[in-house]
């Protein structure tokens, strides 16, 4: 791949769109996936450590990677993004080089079945993922294909995404997922099964008067032990209908990434 000129591998029309005030720049396609919340949740959610090594799995247009190595260019992160479909990973190729991440993160572009092949075991500290959690069939129906398949799991639904994550950290290392509330014992299950011990669960509700949690994010410790803390609910929003909380306001706006 010609990695002096990522926009001439983008073939579909896209947006861009921006935040912290405008200082962080990502494209996105007009009528494929588009990043939510979700991944604003999940890139804000760590804490980071100097010369942190992170895996993103199911990267998309790189989002998560993007605002990671933006908050934390002071610690001398590196990001790798993991992606199936080739014109998000084209995409996520074209964010890093406009703003100015060639160095610090890479893109492997392949189908996460076969992650012992195309990552090294125990290589990376931190591993994020906002993955599918559709069942196919379910959920919201797209006619595009491209968010038909980011939203919507295969037939090995969320286990081969935990099973890769807890190849791909070390021992000791984190796993942070942001995944439906309904399907917490879903999750839970899938990281015991693979060595990933829940240290710490944030409950996201929609706005303070709803009953139910919507999203959790969870995160978890290769080879932990047991004990979980679970933390005070995220808001989303101020009220139904309303706009978002004044938390996630500040998750969009600009923040020194020297503080």
């Amino acid at each position: 791949m010609d990695q002096c000129n990522p926009e001439k591998f983008v073939k579909r029309q896209v947006s861009q769109d921006s935040l912290f005030d405008g200082r962080l720049v990502c494209r996105q396609h007009r009528g494929g996936y588009r990043f939510s919340v979700d991944s604003v949740l999940l890139a804000h959610f760590p804490k980071i450590r100097k010369n942190e090594k992170i895996l993103d799995l199911g990267t998309g247009c790189g989002i998560i990677g993007l605002i990671l190595s933006y908050r934390h260019a002071d610690l001398s992160v590196s990001v790798t993004g993991l992606e199936l479909q080739s014109e998000l990973a084209a995409l996520a190729r074209l964010n890093i080089a406009e703003n100015g991440y060639e160095n610090t993160f890479s893109l492997i572009e392949g189908d996460l079945h076969e992650f012992r092949t195309l990552i090294q075991a125990e290589s990376f500290s931190l591993v994020t993922a906002n993955p599918p959690f559709y069942a196919k069939g379910s959920g919201r129906v797209s006619h595009n294909p491209e968010a038909m398949t980011a939203r919507h799991q295969d037939e090995d639904g969320i286990d081969v995404f935990v099973e890769s994550a807890s190849f791909s950290v070390r021992n000791r290392g984190r796993v942070i997922f942001i995944y439906p509330a309904e399907l917490l014992a879903e999750l839970l299950f899938c990281f015991k099964t693979h060595r990933i011990f829940p240290k710490k669960m944030q409950p996201v509700y929609s706005y303070p008067e709803t009953k139910k949690a919507t999203l959790v994010i969870v995160e978890g410790i290769k080879n932990g032990g047991p004990g979980m803390e679970v933390l005070d609910p995220l808001y989303l929003y101020q009220y139904k209908n309303g706009p978002y909380s004044e938390v996630v306001k500040a998750m969009y706006r600009y923040q020194n990434p020297n503080h």
